[in-house]
């Protein structure tokens, strides 16, 4: 086990991509990362081509932790991620979106966890659901990522994990599936033997609107439909497994929009009291 005084010293890359996000939820989001109570972190942000003036935005900040590099073409999410792993100079990657926001004791709790428990490769935390205006509801996960969990697509929010580099780049960095490079990496990663755990902690203001789930259509869903034919088949899932994986995807297609944001939204553990931004009641 590190000692903490150690544990300052290692640097945590945050690797972000940037499209066409709102400006103000952008300001926010790099804002959070800045504003770290662990303060070793270099930002990693990658400008995808969108209409948003990315350097710009990040000089407003006046903090050399954060690095911008521009894409030639818009290349999309899984090539910017993958550049991002290539460029990042930690040991450790942690993901962000840009229209999220990282309570300030995250990264802090993160590298004290993942330096006690080295049997895991990725840590993910719990999140509190942010609608644009109100939180609505709060994830529940917690403990090892087991293969039941994976089988079903219930593993890790993106955003809110931790990870080492190498591990990452060992698997061949995110796999092509649009729309579900995340999972597509966690199926790779339990397949080759890598130990995941959700933190019972909630250090995540996770960004879902209704905007996100008009774009979920029959359509976009072809890269589900793409990594349950590949990958996924290497969880070696019964029949009745993969029938299931089917259906459930097709529905996801299928449902209006408005129904499928109603449903995530009952989802969350719901709350009475406010919460202070810092991911405590």
């Amino acid at each position: 086990m590190k000692k903490k005084n150690e544990n300052k010293n290692i640097l945590i890359s945050v690797i972000m991509s940037e499209y066409n996000t709102d400006e103000h939820l952008l300001r926010e989001s790099i804002e959070s990362i800045l504003k770290q109570t662990y303060k070793n972190i270099e930002l990693v942000l990658i400008d995808d081509c969108g209409k948003n003036d990315v350097s710009k935005i990040a000089k407003e900040f006046n903090d050399d932790r954060i690095k911008v590099y521009r894409n030639e073409k818009n290349s999309g999410l899984v090539y910017s991620l993958n550049k991002s792993l290539e460029l990042a100079k930690g040991e450790y990657v942690a993901r962000m979106d840009t229209d999220d926001y990282s309570y300030n004791d995250r990264i802090e709790k993160q590298v004290k966890f993942i330096l006690e428990h080295p049997e895991y490769t990725v840590v993910g935390t719990n999140a509190d659901f942010y609608d644009g205006e109100n939180i609505t509801g709060r994830s529940y996960r917690h403990g090892e990522v087991d293969r039941k969990q994976v089988l079903n697509g219930n593993v890790l929010i993106h955003p809110s994990i931790m990870a080492r580099k190498e591990a990452f780049l060992a698997v061949g960095g995110y796999p092509d599936y649009k729309r579900c490079e995340d999972y597509a990496m966690w199926i790779k990663l339990f397949v080759n033997g890598y130990k995941m755990y959700n933190m019972d902690d909630v250090l995540l203001r996770y960004h879902v609107s209704k905007d996100d789930y008009n774009k979920r259509t029959l359509k976009t869903r072809k890269g589900f439909f793409q990594l349950l034919k590949g990958d996924y088949k290497n969880l070696n899932p019964s029949k009745k497994q993969l029938l299931k994986m089917y259906t459930k995807t097709f529905i996801a297609g299928v449902i209006p929009p408005k129904v499928m944001y109603f449903i995530k939204k009952k989802r969350g553990v719901k709350y009475e009291k406010k919460t202070d931004w810092n991911g405590r009641m």
